[in-house]
């Protein structure tokens, strides 16, 4: 009985769709970023910054597939980084600000 709820379970995982994979790991990553950012020094900003680009790029890929509430969400975890950008340096992202 073990065997058949293990190989469910591993179906299940790998079918996955490409964009639920990536809302889940987005939010993941926004909200470790969220809980995090203070703490980081400037290689580890570096670093997430390169990770929300990553992010960004994956979302243009996967933007054709997304439905209206999936990019909705896509767009909240975008605004939430940029915010947490200006919190971070806010004179180096004042134009951030004004938008």
């Amino acid at each position: 009985m073990l065997k058949y709820i293990i190989v469910i379970t591993l179906f299940i995982v790998s079918c996955t769709l490409p964009k639920d994979k990536f809302l889940k790991d987005f939010g993941i990553f926004i909200n470790e970023t969220e809980a995090n950012y203070k703490s980081y020094d400037d290689s580890e900003w570096k670093i997430t910054q390169l990770n929300f680009i990553a992010f960004k790029e994956e979302f243009e890929e996967l933007n054709d597939k997304m439905d209206n509430n999936e990019i909705n969400q896509t767009n909240s975890f975008i605004n939430r980084f940029e915010k947490i950008e200006i919190r971070r340096d806010p004179l180096n992202n004042i134009l951030k600000i004004f938008k």
